[in-house]
């Protein structure tokens, strides 16, 4: 059973396939303790997600940001991989990361939710944190099977802020 909603977290994996997925993070743990002691007396449910195309980009992350703002006043969170451009990036990538966040900046800009919600990840640190064994542990693997790559690594980004969260005094 869970407890106090304490936020909803946006997590965004930006590029041409687009991850999404949306937490909310409560304060209390649900039948047992959190097995894996990344958000401790709290407890994670993971609430929806998926991977979009660029042409459908900004409309989905408008509705997440819309489902997951609480007209309750708990905050709205976004974490989002961070892309650093450099000449070799743009020369040798994509820049459809780059797109993405742009358009998500734009759509919390639009829906008025401050810019400081937004926080900028590198990948590296979710993935080393927030690793598959602890999602799995975490009971977050199996809700979210259906979720591909980029689907995951948005998750991964939104549980990893979750623990920023909880461990920031």
């Amino acid at each position: 059973m869970f407890r106090g909603l304490v936020l909803s977290v946006l997590g965004v994996d930006p590029g041409k396939h687009t991850g999404l997925a949306l937490v909310e993070l409560y304060h209390g743990a649900q039948k047992k303790p959190e097995p894996t002691g990344l958000v401790p007396n709290h407890s994670l449910r993971f609430r929806f997600g998926a991977t979009v195309e660029e042409q459908d980009r900004a409309t989905t992350i408008r509705e997440f940001v819309v489902k997951g703002s609480d007209p309750g006043g708990q905050p709205l969170l976004v974490a989002a991989e961070k892309f650093t451009a450099t000449r070799r990036t743009l020369q040798t990538q994509d820049t459809q990361a780059l797109e993405a966040i742009g358009a998500l900046k734009a759509v919390m800009e639009l829906l008025g939710a401050p810019q400081e919600a937004l926080e900028l990840q590198l990948p590296s640190a979710a993935k080393t944190v927030v690793t598959d064994e602890k999602l799995r542990q975490m009971g977050l693997l199996d809700k979210t099977s259906k979720l591909d790559v980029h689907g995951r690594d948005a998750l991964r980004h939104a549980v990893f802020r979750c623990v920023t969260y909880v461990r920031t005094p």
